[in-house]
């Protein structure tokens, strides 16, 4: 489903709306600037992080990627459990009504 988006996205669309437009090329661009991960990168990943975190970091088929000068960062998921979030939407250690 990334690949489609992707294709989706850095495709030409054209419409007379300026402000659609304006969106369109950003999202483009944006667009334009991901790639997907090769089958080595996303094991290398999975190795550095997501094997040991105990199924909390999970790192898609076709993750995103964005490279960088030293580097290349790698879309992935983070597990939040119900049980960790704030009610109140406030928690940080701060909310003395968890505390």
């Amino acid at each position: 489903m990334t690949r489609e988006l992707l294709d989706i996205l850095q495709s030409d669309i054209y419409t007379d709306d300026a402000e659609y437009a304006d969106r369109v090329r950003t999202i483009r661009e944006w667009a334009t600037s991901q790639s997907l991960a090769s089958p080595a990168l996303i094991e290398e990943a999975r190795a550095l992080y997501a094997h040991e975190s105990g199924d909390d970091i999970e790192v898609d088929e076709e993750a995103l990627t964005s490279r960088s000068d030293d580097g290349t960062w790698v879309a992935g998921w983070l597990w939040v459990a119900d049980s960790d979030l704030c009610p109140h939407g406030e928690c940080r250690g701060d909310c003395t009504e968890c505390k």
